[in-house]
């Protein structure tokens, strides 16, 4: 009968968790819509901080990434983003590009850091052999 009663009262406490729209196991990424999820988690949702923060910091990991391998001379850039460029200026972008692909079912089923580096090439390509 305890174990019944606090298996109850731990349901409860978690039950606001539980609604959430986001699930944790979408931090999972396995696809290009995978990150547009996570990316675009409403305000409302109980993990929007925690899914934000990870949208940004997927971010950052793969341009760091990037950057490392087109700073070395014998790699080239993908991507070549303006000075001043903010993470946040790299997630719209992402969004932005991955809703209005959200129908081409070959891209949402990519990778999520293709599809990242595919918004990000569209939107910054590199001009005269950078």
């Amino acid at each position: 009968m305890r174990r019944h009663l606090l298996a109850t009262v731990v349901a409860l406490a978690l039950w606001p968790s539980l609604a959430s729209a986001v699930e944790i196991s979408i931090f999972h990424l396995k696809a290009t819509r995978d990150l547009l999820d996570v990316c675009t988690t409403p305000e409302s949702d109980a993990l929007h901080k925690e899914a934000i923060h990870y949208c940004v910091g997927f971010l950052a990991g793969a341009v760091g990434y990037h950057n490392a391998l087109g700073d070395h001379k014998d790699m080239k850039r993908l991507t070549c983003y303006p000075d001043g460029t903010t993470r946040e200026d790299g997630v719209r972008v992402f969004v932005a590009w991955a809703r209005a692909h959200q129908g081409d079912r070959v891209l949402m089923d990519e990778a999520p850091v293709i599809g990242l580096m595919r918004s990000l090439i569209a939107q910054w390509p590199c001009k005269g052999g950078q």
